[in-house]
């Protein structure tokens, strides 16, 4: 009698077995296990996708030509653009910050229709938003920036190699007590900042081939 309780017992346990969902008896640990994830990380896009992003970008901005000051939020959108295709500059924050933004002065006076009309003239020219940039800065400067914007002659004053007499802007600019220039020694030197949409490029690129995620 025994006997045949064990038997029945086995036949149910071997029933209950074989209809169970498969892994549900599996050894402990390994029941419920998930596939590993991935650990390879998303390929970043090729360089020239990139650069063809943001080069389109600009050139779709309304009366934009390759050598007009760029500003920070135009720089934003762009990044943002390159952030959809696939990668994100580690110093992102960094690039922007030396973009000028809306709020500066030099930025009002050459986005004016005088100011691209003398941009669109000098734009060649060695440093020319450099040497701009720190005229504003100093005392009577944007006003300078302003009247050069407006004179027909105005772009010989941006020429990197001046006439005998006439070292740069910063001459025309209101004297100190001492008599001398505002400027300091280096006013004919680059700023390190980003103007144009082709440095804002090249920037991008040494963040590309330096730091990246």
């Amino acid at each position: 009698m025994c006997g045949l309780r064990w038997l029945r017992l086995l036949i149910v346990i071997t029933a209950v077995a074989l209809c169970w969902p498969a892994g549900v008896l599996a050894a402990p640990g390994k029941a419920n296990s998930k596939p590993a994830a991935s650990s390879s990380k998303t390929k970043r896009p090729a360089w020239n996708s990139v650069k063809k992003v943001v080069h389109d970008f600009f050139a779709a901005q309304p009366d934009q030509h390759e050598a007009d000051l760029i500003s920070q939020q135009q720089a934003r959108a762009a990044l943002a653009e390159v952030e959809q295709l696939g990668w994100k500059p580690a110093d992102a924050e960094e690039i922007l910050k030396k973009v000028p933004s809306e709020s500066e002065a030099m930025l009002r006076v050459l986005r004016s229709k005088n100011g691209k009309k003398l941009i669109r003239q000098t734009g060649s020219y060695s440093l020319v938003y450099d040497r701009l940039d720190r005229t504003a800065k100093l005392p009577g400067g944007v006003a300078l920036l302003e009247t050069i914007t407006t004179l027909p002659d105005g772009a010989k004053y941006l020429k990197t190699k001046q006439k005998p007499g006439f070292k740069n802007l910063a001459q025309l600019l209101p004297k100190q007590a001492n008599g001398k220039s505002p400027a300091g020694v280096d006013y004919d030197k680059p700023t390190g900042r980003i103007y144009t949409a082709k440095q804002f490029i090249a920037a991008l690129e040494q963040s590309y081939l330096r730091k990246s995620r």
